[in-house]
């Protein structure tokens, strides 16, 4: 690592050890022990700074994030990462309009079974909000194009059977 760090910027180094993390079989984002700033070294108001936090700390769930999202759409509205964790914090933590709106957008811009999941649970969180039959057969619609396009192995699949089954049950 020290000779990476000689021949790259911090900023280099940390989106190197974020995308081998974020590459793992998690379900949730990596986090950092309480006092441990990885960001300390690097430009505060960079924008690929920004960037990496946001998506390292997207799991952090708290507010703070929200408002980040918003800032790093703005100046990059077709960010597909940054739409796709915005997303989930809007459908868990916030409007699930917005998240709705931000994973279809994520997905239209990049379909991929990230993207279909992410969809399919943004509407899943609207239906339990709304009880609109049409958010039901939106969350099934992207479950279906997920598990067409899903291996078992995807850390998301089986919570989306769970989810797949629930809206089943449902009639839908």
């Amino acid at each position: 690592m020290e000779a990476y760090l000689r021949s790259h910027s911090a900023v280099d180094a940390f989106r190197t050890v974020y995308l081998i993390l974020a590459c793992k079989k998690v379900n949730e984002a990596p986090q950092f022990k309480i006092g441990v700033d990885p960001f300390k070294d690097m430009p505060a108001g960079d924008y690929e700074v920004v960037r990496l936090r946001f998506l390292w700390e997207w799991g952090d769930i708290t507010y703070r994030l929200r408002p980040v999202g918003d800032r790093l759409l703005a100046r990059d509205p077709n960010d597909v990462e940054v739409l796709w964790s915005d997303s989930f914090l809007d459908s868990h933590y916030g409007g699930p309009a917005d998240g709705v709106a931000k994973a279809e957008k994520a997905v239209k811009l990049y379909p991929c079974v990230r993207t279909y999941v992410r969809a399919g649970d943004a509407h899943a969180w609207m239906y339990m909000k709304t009880k609109k039959p049409e958010d039901g057969k939106r969350t099934v619609y992207w479950f279906d194009k997920y598990f067409a396009a899903a291996k078992k192995d995807d850390p998301a699949y089986s919570m989306s059977v769970r989810e797949r089954a629930y809206f089943k049950k449902l009639g839908f």
